[in-house]
């Protein structure tokens, strides 16, 4: 995969892929025609395919040095439109469960404690993919609070420090729709956190609401 080093969600990236046509003319031909590559740094890295659609996040929090150990904050998985088009994140106790997290963990972990030798206080991402053999592979760091401390922070707040154990109640079930960014309803854009009882059925009460936002009158 090719890709400009200040785009963002998919824009500036090419795929190829073994079975196409893969000449150095046509490669070169295509990235050419790209106005995103002509006038930025150009990254190539392997392409992984993750037939689970698994790219997890997992955020830590580093104090400064002398005031504690570093801790992980919370582990989402990154949803995605199609390729890259990024769409919001799920957090949910299972993920902790899975194979691959206990590697993630530690590795996140290490690199948080290193941070905190050099000096670095405060939050920070590992945004990363699983390939269908349950192996991590790291994409990127981000050295900032992240996409879905908000949301974290929200739950820690409301429901308090284990709220993956326990259930939201609303008008008498258990899920229910938060919306919580409403700067750009004028754009007929919002932000939203979705509480359900398991990952199925956030994201079922998730598609539930797109269906009635574009079906809905301007």
């Amino acid at each position: 995969m090719a890709k400009t080093d200040g785009g963002e969600s998919g824009i500036g990236h090419h795929i190829f892929r073994p079975g196409g046509d893969v000449s150095a003319q046509s490669i070169f031909g295509e990235m050419e025609s790209d106005p995103y590559l002509r006038n930025d740094i150009v990254i190539v890295e392997e392409y992984i395919d993750s037939p689970n659609h698994l790219s997890p996040s997992l955020e830590v929090y580093v104090p400064p040095r002398g005031e504690g150990e570093p801790r992980i904050t919370y582990l989402s998985n990154q949803l995605f439109l199609g390729l890259s088009d990024f769409y919001g994140l799920l957090i949910d106790r299972e993920q902790t469960r899975s194979q691959w997290y206990p590697a993630l963990a530690e590795s996140g972990l290490l690199i948080a404690r290193r941070l905190q030798e050099m000096g670095y206080a405060g939050h920070f991402d590992l945004d990363t993919v699983v390939d269908d053999s349950d192996r991590v592979y790291l994409l990127e760091l981000n050295s900032r609070r992240t996409a879905g401390t908000h949301v974290h922070e929200f739950a820690c707040h409301y429901f308090g420090p284990n709220y993956l154990d326990v259930l939201y109640p609303m008008a008498g079930q258990r899920r229910g729709v938060i919306f919580a960014v409403t700067s750009i309803l004028a754009a007929n854009e919002f932000g939203c956190i979705i509480v359900a009882e398991s990952t199925g059925e956030a994201l079922a009460l998730h598609q539930q609401l797109r269906g009635r936002i574009q079906n809905s009158p301007r």
